[in-house]
Protein backbone atom coordinates (compact mmCIF):
# COMPACT_ATOMS: atom_id res chain seq x y z
CA UNK A 1 0.00 0.00 0.00
CA UNK A 2 0.98 3.63 -0.41
CA UNK A 3 1.67 4.16 3.32
CA UNK A 4 4.09 1.24 3.51
CA UNK A 5 5.81 2.31 0.29
CA UNK A 6 6.18 5.81 1.74
CA UNK A 7 8.05 4.25 4.70
CA UNK A 8 10.49 2.64 2.26
CA UNK A 9 11.13 5.96 0.53
CA UNK A 10 11.77 7.64 3.90
CA UNK A 11 14.10 4.81 4.97
CA UNK A 12 16.02 5.04 1.69
CA UNK A 13 16.45 8.79 2.18
CA UNK A 14 17.67 8.26 5.76
CA UNK A 15 20.23 5.65 4.67
CA UNK A 16 21.55 7.99 1.98
CA UNK A 17 21.82 10.87 4.50
CA UNK A 18 23.66 8.61 6.94
CA UNK A 19 20.95 8.56 9.61
CA UNK A 20 21.10 4.78 9.96
CA UNK A 21 19.25 4.58 13.28
CA UNK A 22 16.19 6.33 11.83
CA UNK A 23 16.36 4.24 8.65
CA UNK A 24 16.55 0.99 10.62
CA UNK A 25 13.56 1.98 12.74
CA UNK A 26 11.54 2.68 9.58
CA UNK A 27 12.53 -0.66 8.06
CA UNK A 28 11.33 -2.43 11.21
CA UNK A 29 7.82 -1.17 10.42
CA UNK A 30 7.88 -2.97 7.05
CA UNK A 31 7.89 -6.60 5.99
CA UNK A 32 7.93 -8.48 2.70
CA UNK A 33 4.23 -9.42 2.88
CA UNK A 34 3.22 -5.75 2.65
CA UNK A 35 4.50 -5.58 -0.93
CA UNK A 36 3.61 -9.08 -2.16
CA UNK A 37 1.01 -7.76 -4.63
CA UNK A 38 3.41 -5.37 -6.39
CA UNK A 39 6.66 -6.56 -7.93
CA UNK A 40 8.20 -3.04 -8.20
CA UNK A 41 7.45 -2.38 -4.51
CA UNK A 42 8.67 -5.85 -3.52
CA UNK A 43 11.96 -5.41 -5.39
CA UNK A 44 12.41 -1.95 -3.83
CA UNK A 45 11.90 -3.47 -0.38
CA UNK A 46 14.56 -6.10 -1.12
CA UNK A 47 16.91 -3.40 -2.43
CA UNK A 48 16.57 -1.51 0.86
CA UNK A 49 17.16 -4.69 2.86
CA UNK A 50 20.53 -4.97 1.10
CA UNK A 51 21.14 -1.24 1.49
CA UNK A 52 20.67 -1.71 5.25
CA UNK A 53 23.35 -4.43 5.24
CA UNK A 54 25.59 -2.42 2.90
CA UNK A 55 25.83 0.65 5.12
CA UNK A 56 26.43 -1.62 8.13
CA UNK A 57 29.19 -3.45 6.23
CA UNK A 58 27.35 -6.76 6.71
CA UNK A 59 26.87 -7.97 3.13
CA UNK A 60 28.05 -11.55 2.63
CA UNK A 61 28.02 -14.31 0.03
CA UNK A 62 24.54 -15.50 1.04
CA UNK A 63 23.22 -12.16 -0.28
CA UNK A 64 24.57 -12.83 -3.78
CA UNK A 65 21.43 -14.36 -5.28
CA UNK A 66 19.21 -11.46 -4.21
CA UNK A 67 21.73 -8.80 -5.31
CA UNK A 68 22.13 -10.49 -8.69
CA UNK A 69 18.33 -10.66 -9.10
CA UNK A 70 18.06 -6.94 -8.31
CA UNK A 71 20.74 -6.07 -10.86
CA UNK A 72 18.94 -8.07 -13.51
CA UNK A 73 15.60 -6.51 -12.58
CA UNK A 74 16.80 -2.89 -12.68
CA UNK A 75 19.15 -3.28 -15.67
CA UNK A 76 17.75 -1.50 -18.69
CA UNK A 77 15.02 0.16 -16.63
CA UNK A 78 14.54 3.86 -15.96
CA UNK A 79 15.52 3.28 -12.31
CA UNK A 80 19.17 4.28 -12.76
CA UNK A 81 19.72 5.10 -9.08
CA UNK A 82 18.34 1.74 -7.97
CA UNK A 83 20.41 -0.11 -10.56
CA UNK A 84 23.63 1.67 -9.55
CA UNK A 85 22.96 0.81 -5.89
CA UNK A 86 22.35 -2.85 -6.76
CA UNK A 87 25.68 -2.85 -8.63
CA UNK A 88 27.48 -1.46 -5.57
CA UNK A 89 25.89 -4.07 -3.30
CA UNK A 90 26.86 -6.88 -5.67
CA UNK A 91 30.37 -5.43 -5.88
CA UNK A 92 30.67 -5.56 -2.08
CA UNK A 93 29.60 -9.21 -2.11
CA UNK A 94 32.29 -9.99 -4.69
CA UNK A 95 34.81 -8.44 -2.29
CA UNK A 96 33.77 -10.94 0.40
CA UNK A 97 34.42 -13.68 -2.19
CA UNK A 98 37.85 -12.18 -2.93
CA UNK A 99 36.81 -11.79 -6.55
CA UNK A 100 38.30 -8.31 -6.77
CA UNK A 101 38.18 -7.85 -10.57
CA UNK A 102 34.41 -8.52 -10.60
CA UNK A 103 33.95 -6.20 -7.62
CA UNK A 104 35.86 -3.41 -9.36
CA UNK A 105 33.89 -3.86 -12.60
CA UNK A 106 30.62 -3.43 -10.69
CA UNK A 107 31.92 -0.37 -8.80
CA UNK A 108 33.09 1.28 -12.02
CA UNK A 109 29.80 0.58 -13.82
CA UNK A 110 27.90 2.01 -10.85
CA UNK A 111 30.15 5.07 -10.92
CA UNK A 112 29.44 5.62 -14.63
CA UNK A 113 25.68 5.33 -14.07
CA UNK A 114 25.15 7.02 -10.72
CA UNK A 115 23.43 10.39 -11.02
CA UNK A 116 22.66 11.42 -7.40
CA UNK A 117 25.81 12.71 -5.73
CA UNK A 118 25.43 10.50 -2.61
CA UNK A 119 25.44 7.36 -4.77
CA UNK A 120 28.45 8.68 -6.72
CA UNK A 121 30.14 9.20 -3.36
CA UNK A 122 29.37 5.60 -2.42
CA UNK A 123 30.86 4.40 -5.71
CA UNK A 124 34.06 6.42 -5.26
CA UNK A 125 34.38 5.29 -1.64
CA UNK A 126 33.93 1.61 -2.59
CA UNK A 127 36.47 1.85 -5.39
CA UNK A 128 39.02 3.56 -3.14
CA UNK A 129 38.45 1.09 -0.29
CA UNK A 130 38.97 -1.83 -2.66
CA UNK A 131 42.33 -0.48 -3.79
CA UNK A 132 43.35 0.39 -0.24
CA UNK A 133 42.51 -3.07 1.10
CA UNK A 134 44.60 -4.60 -1.68
CA UNK A 135 47.46 -2.26 -0.68
CA UNK A 136 47.24 -0.56 -4.08
CA UNK A 137 47.92 2.73 -2.38
CA UNK A 138 48.66 4.88 -5.43
CA UNK A 139 45.44 3.71 -7.10
CA UNK A 140 43.23 4.50 -4.11
CA UNK A 141 44.15 8.18 -4.00
CA UNK A 142 42.16 9.29 -7.07
CA UNK A 143 38.77 7.82 -6.03
CA UNK A 144 39.29 9.00 -2.44
CA UNK A 145 39.94 12.55 -3.68
CA UNK A 146 36.90 12.30 -5.95
CA UNK A 147 34.84 11.20 -2.94
CA UNK A 148 36.05 14.19 -0.92
CA UNK A 149 35.45 16.78 -3.67
CA UNK A 150 31.96 15.45 -4.42
CA UNK A 151 30.97 15.58 -0.75
CA UNK A 152 32.34 19.11 -0.25
CA UNK A 153 30.71 20.39 -3.46
CA UNK A 154 27.37 18.93 -2.29
CA UNK A 155 27.89 20.32 1.25
CA UNK A 156 27.06 16.84 2.55
CA UNK A 157 28.47 16.99 6.08
CA UNK A 158 28.11 13.27 6.74
CA UNK A 159 30.07 12.32 3.62
CA UNK A 160 32.51 15.17 4.15
CA UNK A 161 33.39 13.54 7.48
CA UNK A 162 33.76 10.07 5.95
CA UNK A 163 35.76 11.41 3.00
CA UNK A 164 38.06 13.43 5.29
CA UNK A 165 38.81 10.20 7.18
CA UNK A 166 39.94 8.64 3.91
CA UNK A 167 41.88 11.74 2.91
CA UNK A 168 43.83 11.11 6.09
CA UNK A 169 44.89 7.82 4.49
CA UNK A 170 45.77 9.60 1.23
CA UNK A 171 48.05 12.08 2.99
CA UNK A 172 49.60 9.27 5.04
CA UNK A 173 50.45 7.47 1.79
CA UNK A 174 52.01 10.70 0.52
CA UNK A 175 53.93 11.05 3.80
CA UNK A 176 52.28 14.43 4.43
CA UNK A 177 51.87 14.33 8.21
CA UNK A 178 50.51 17.85 8.65
CA UNK A 179 47.78 17.34 6.04
CA UNK A 180 46.93 13.97 7.58
CA UNK A 181 46.35 15.58 10.97
CA UNK A 182 44.27 18.39 9.40
CA UNK A 183 42.10 15.86 7.51
CA UNK A 184 41.46 13.75 10.63
CA UNK A 185 40.58 16.84 12.66
CA UNK A 186 38.16 17.83 9.88
CA UNK A 187 36.55 14.39 10.11
CA UNK A 188 36.14 14.80 13.88
CA UNK A 189 34.69 18.32 13.55
CA UNK A 190 32.17 17.41 10.83
CA UNK A 191 31.21 14.16 12.55
CA UNK A 192 30.47 15.94 15.82
CA UNK A 193 28.33 18.54 14.01
CA UNK A 194 25.91 15.92 12.67
CA UNK A 195 22.44 15.81 14.28
CA UNK A 196 22.50 12.02 14.63
CA UNK A 197 24.78 9.48 16.27
CA UNK A 198 27.70 8.20 14.18
CA UNK A 199 31.10 6.64 14.84
CA UNK A 200 33.23 8.62 12.37
CA UNK A 201 34.83 10.85 15.01
CA UNK A 202 35.64 7.78 17.13
CA UNK A 203 37.70 6.20 14.36
CA UNK A 204 39.24 9.52 13.28
CA UNK A 205 40.35 10.13 16.87
CA UNK A 206 41.78 6.61 17.05
CA UNK A 207 43.79 7.24 13.86
CA UNK A 208 44.96 10.60 15.14
CA UNK A 209 46.23 9.09 18.40
CA UNK A 210 48.00 6.36 16.44
CA UNK A 211 49.81 9.01 14.37
CA UNK A 212 50.87 10.99 17.45
CA UNK A 213 52.23 7.79 19.01
CA UNK A 214 54.20 6.97 15.85
CA UNK A 215 55.59 10.53 15.89
CA UNK A 216 56.57 10.13 19.55
CA UNK A 217 54.21 12.96 20.57
CA UNK A 218 52.91 11.00 23.54
CA UNK A 219 51.46 13.98 25.43
CA UNK A 220 49.26 14.96 22.47
CA UNK A 221 48.07 11.38 22.17
CA UNK A 222 47.36 11.27 25.92
CA UNK A 223 45.15 14.38 25.69
CA UNK A 224 42.95 12.71 23.08
CA UNK A 225 43.00 9.01 23.84
CA UNK A 226 39.98 7.54 25.68
CA UNK A 227 40.26 4.39 27.76
CA UNK A 228 38.05 2.07 25.79
CA UNK A 229 38.46 -1.27 24.05
CA UNK A 230 38.94 0.37 20.64
CA UNK A 231 42.03 2.19 21.92
CA UNK A 232 43.63 -0.76 23.73
CA UNK A 233 46.03 -1.13 20.82
CA UNK A 234 46.94 2.56 20.96
CA UNK A 235 47.52 2.33 24.72
CA UNK A 236 49.71 -0.75 24.24
CA UNK A 237 51.95 1.06 21.74
CA UNK A 238 51.82 4.28 23.79
CA UNK A 239 53.34 2.45 26.78
CA UNK A 240 55.71 0.47 24.56
CA UNK A 241 56.96 3.66 22.93
CA UNK A 242 57.89 5.03 26.36
CA UNK A 243 59.38 1.74 27.52
CA UNK A 244 56.63 1.13 30.09
CA UNK A 245 57.11 -2.57 29.52
CA UNK A 246 54.84 -3.96 32.25
CA UNK A 247 51.93 -1.70 31.24
CA UNK A 248 52.52 -2.41 27.57
CA UNK A 249 52.56 -6.15 28.31
CA UNK A 250 49.25 -5.90 30.16
CA UNK A 251 47.59 -4.24 27.18
CA UNK A 252 49.05 -6.71 24.66
CA UNK A 253 47.81 -9.60 26.82
CA UNK A 254 44.35 -7.99 26.75
CA UNK A 255 44.59 -7.67 22.98
CA UNK A 256 45.26 -11.42 22.71
CA UNK A 257 41.60 -11.94 23.68
CA UNK A 258 40.50 -10.48 20.34
CA UNK A 259 39.20 -12.87 17.70
CA UNK A 260 41.50 -11.55 14.98
CA UNK A 261 44.00 -14.37 14.60
CA UNK A 262 46.33 -12.21 12.49
CA UNK A 263 46.45 -9.54 15.19
CA UNK A 264 47.10 -12.22 17.82
CA UNK A 265 50.19 -13.36 15.93
CA UNK A 266 51.57 -9.81 15.90
CA UNK A 267 50.89 -9.36 19.63
CA UNK A 268 52.56 -12.69 20.54
CA UNK A 269 55.69 -11.65 18.65
CA UNK A 270 55.80 -8.32 20.54
CA UNK A 271 55.19 -10.04 23.90
CA UNK A 272 58.10 -12.37 23.21
CA UNK A 273 60.32 -9.34 22.49
CA UNK A 274 59.19 -7.60 25.71
CA UNK A 275 59.95 -10.68 27.79
CA UNK A 276 63.42 -10.88 26.21
CA UNK A 277 64.03 -7.24 27.14
CA UNK A 278 63.05 -8.08 30.71
CA UNK A 279 65.33 -11.15 30.66
CA UNK A 280 62.35 -13.49 31.10
CA UNK A 281 63.71 -16.15 28.74
CA UNK A 282 61.16 -18.84 29.61
CA UNK A 283 58.22 -16.51 29.01
CA UNK A 284 59.84 -15.19 25.82
CA UNK A 285 60.25 -18.75 24.53
CA UNK A 286 56.62 -19.53 25.49
CA UNK A 287 55.25 -16.61 23.49
CA UNK A 288 57.59 -17.36 20.58
CA UNK A 289 56.35 -20.97 20.50
CA UNK A 290 52.72 -19.80 20.56
CA UNK A 291 53.55 -17.39 17.75
CA UNK A 292 54.98 -20.19 15.56
CA UNK A 293 51.97 -22.41 16.27
CA UNK A 294 49.63 -19.59 15.38
CA UNK A 295 51.52 -18.90 12.16
CA UNK A 296 51.04 -22.55 11.16
CA UNK A 297 47.34 -22.28 12.02
CA UNK A 298 47.06 -19.13 9.92
CA UNK A 299 48.53 -20.95 6.91
CA UNK A 300 46.06 -23.83 7.29
CA UNK A 301 43.18 -21.43 7.92
CA UNK A 302 44.13 -19.37 4.88
CA UNK A 303 44.19 -22.48 2.68
CA UNK A 304 40.82 -23.63 4.05
CA UNK A 305 39.36 -20.16 3.53
CA UNK A 306 40.67 -20.01 -0.03
CA UNK A 307 39.14 -23.42 -0.75
CA UNK A 308 35.82 -22.33 0.74
CA UNK A 309 35.86 -19.11 -1.27
CA UNK A 310 36.61 -21.05 -4.46
CA UNK A 311 33.64 -23.32 -3.73
CA UNK A 312 31.37 -20.32 -3.14
CA UNK A 313 32.62 -18.61 -6.31
CA UNK A 314 31.85 -21.81 -8.24
CA UNK A 315 28.28 -21.73 -6.88
CA UNK A 316 27.99 -18.03 -7.67
CA UNK A 317 29.22 -18.56 -11.22
CA UNK A 318 26.76 -21.43 -11.63
CA UNK A 319 23.89 -19.19 -10.50
CA UNK A 320 24.96 -16.52 -13.00
CA UNK A 321 25.31 -19.08 -15.79
CA UNK A 322 21.89 -20.61 -15.09
CA UNK A 323 20.24 -17.18 -14.98
CA UNK A 324 22.04 -16.07 -18.14
CA UNK A 325 20.89 -19.23 -19.90
CA UNK A 326 17.35 -18.69 -18.62
CA UNK A 327 17.40 -15.07 -19.79
CA UNK A 328 18.78 -16.16 -23.18
CA UNK A 329 16.10 -18.84 -23.46
CA UNK A 330 13.42 -16.30 -22.58
CA UNK A 331 14.82 -13.97 -25.23
CA UNK A 332 14.83 -16.80 -27.81
CA UNK A 333 11.27 -17.70 -26.80
CA UNK A 334 10.24 -14.05 -27.12
CA UNK A 335 11.86 -13.72 -30.55
CA UNK A 336 10.30 -17.01 -31.63
CA UNK A 337 6.87 -15.82 -30.51
CA UNK A 338 7.33 -12.57 -32.43
CA UNK A 339 8.44 -14.53 -35.49
CA UNK A 340 5.51 -16.94 -35.23
CA UNK A 341 3.15 -14.02 -34.69
CA UNK A 342 4.56 -12.35 -37.79
CA UNK A 343 4.24 -15.56 -39.80
CA UNK A 344 0.69 -16.01 -38.50
CA UNK A 345 -0.23 -12.48 -39.49
CA UNK A 346 1.36 -13.04 -42.90
CA UNK A 347 -0.53 -16.33 -43.40
CA UNK A 348 -3.82 -14.77 -42.26
CA UNK A 349 -3.21 -11.81 -44.55
CA UNK A 350 -2.43 -14.14 -47.44
CA UNK A 351 -5.53 -16.25 -46.77
CA UNK A 352 -7.62 -13.12 -46.53
CA UNK A 353 -6.16 -11.84 -49.78
CA UNK A 354 -6.86 -15.20 -51.45
CA UNK A 355 -10.39 -15.22 -50.08
CA UNK A 356 -11.00 -11.68 -51.25
CA UNK A 357 -9.58 -12.55 -54.67
CA UNK A 358 -11.83 -15.58 -54.90
CA UNK A 359 -14.86 -13.55 -53.82
CA UNK A 360 -13.97 -10.91 -56.37
CA UNK A 361 -13.50 -13.55 -59.09
CA UNK A 362 -16.78 -15.29 -58.24
CA UNK A 363 -18.51 -11.91 -58.17
CA UNK A 364 -17.09 -11.06 -61.60
CA UNK A 365 -18.13 -14.46 -62.99
CA UNK A 366 -21.67 -13.97 -61.65
CA UNK A 367 -21.79 -10.50 -63.12
CA UNK A 368 -20.56 -11.77 -66.48
CA UNK A 369 -23.12 -14.55 -66.33
CA UNK A 370 -25.88 -12.04 -65.57
CA UNK A 371 -24.71 -9.85 -68.46
CA UNK A 372 -24.70 -12.85 -70.81
CA UNK A 373 -28.16 -13.83 -69.72
CA UNK A 374 -29.33 -10.27 -70.13
CA UNK A 375 -27.76 -10.13 -73.57
CA UNK A 376 -29.35 -13.47 -74.53
CA UNK A 377 -32.74 -12.24 -73.31
CA UNK A 378 -32.26 -9.07 -75.28
CA UNK A 379 -31.45 -11.10 -78.43
CA UNK A 380 -34.42 -13.34 -77.81
CA UNK A 381 -36.81 -10.41 -77.45
CA UNK A 382 -35.36 -8.79 -80.53
CA UNK A 383 -35.76 -12.01 -82.54
CA UNK A 384 -39.30 -12.45 -81.36
CA UNK A 385 -40.16 -8.90 -82.33
CA UNK A 386 -38.70 -9.33 -85.80
CA UNK A 387 -40.74 -12.49 -86.38
CA UNK A 388 -43.89 -10.75 -85.34
CA UNK A 389 -43.21 -7.86 -87.69
CA UNK A 390 -42.53 -10.23 -90.61
CA UNK A 391 -45.83 -11.97 -90.10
Amino acid sequence: NSTAYSLLVQADSAYVRGNYAKADSLMELCNEEMFANSKPASMYYHLLSLEQRFVADRLEEDDFSLADSLCRYYRGSNSVEEYSKALLFLGDIYVTLKDYPSALNHYLEASDLAVPIPVRCWAAQCEGDLYYQQEMFDECKTPYRQFYHLAVADKDTFRMARAALRMGAVYTIEDNVDSTIIALNEAIKWSNSLPFINDISVYAQYRLCDIYIQLGEFDRALDLMPRDSLNNRNWAYWHLGQNHLDSAKAYFLELLKTRNIYGQASYLRILSQIEMQQNHSADAYHYASLYEQLEDSIKVLSQEEDTRKMNVRYKVNRICKERDEMAQQQQITFITLIFLSGVSVLIISLLYFMWKSKVRRVSQELMQERLLRKEEESHYRLSTKNLEENE
